[in-house]
């Protein structure tokens, strides 16, 4: 970018000479006009930028342009500028109860999740052709008993051991689809299961 820049404003002051004349006067008013033209260097910049690049040619702006749209597209690539640290996560626990303790070891899964492995299948069944987890793009939701797992297992902690940064090194999710997750699955309870029937309250209660 730096580059492009130094090129179109090399363009313009070749193709804009000014005069010794010109200078001298320039000189004796520049100290009475410090100040203002501090306040408006960037605004004359930008306008300087922009009257140059016409002045050069058609082929040369073209090349800037391509030029300088490679170098965004790397910059946005890069996200980072700066180099950084990669923070080494621990594997996630979800997995494990879900395809193997759900299996061969239902009290580590009721441990967990506070529910029997038959209530987690039957809770399944009733929330997972919920629209709510239809996606209408290519990219597919993770499947529906990963998301009642991490739902599940919110409702069973409280404290740090609920907190989103737990939950999602547990689950190795990230903590935006924590919540996504528990929004999408208390939503689909609320409107698939049934609402309990009031009771009126008899003489006897009474």
């Amino acid at each position: 970018m730096e580059e492009v820049e130094a090129e179109i404003q090399l363009t313009c002051l070749s193709g804009t000479p000014s005069s010794d004349s010109e200078s001298e006067g320039s000189s004796s008013d520049s100290d009475s006009s410090d100040s203002d033209s501090d306040s408006s260097a960037s605004e004359n910049d930008s306008w300087m930028l922009a009257a140059c690049s016409q002045a050069l040619p058609r082929r040369r702006r073209r090349q800037l342009h391509h030029q300088t749209q490679k170098e965004l597209n790397d910059m946005y690539a890069k996200c980072y500028e700066a180099s950084r640290k990669g923070k080494k996560k621990p594997p996630p626990q979800l997995p494990f109860i879900l395809h193997h303790a759900k299996l061969h070891h239902p009290e580590v899964f009721c441990q967990e999740f506070h529910v029997t492995p038959y209530t987690f299948d039957c809770l399944i069944q009733c929330i997972e052709h919920d629209h709510i987890f239809m996606s209408g793009s290519d990219n597919g939701q993770m499947p529906v008993e990963t998301q009642l797992g991490i739902t599940l297992y919110r409702f069973g902690h409280y404290g740090n051991a609920a907190g989103l940064s737990k939950v999602a090194r547990w689950a190795g999710v990230g903590k935006g689809t924590v919540l996504l997750a528990t929004k999408r699955v208390m939503r689909a309870l609320v409107t698939t299961m049934p609402s309990p029937t009031p009771m009126v309250p008899t003489i006897i209660s009474r």
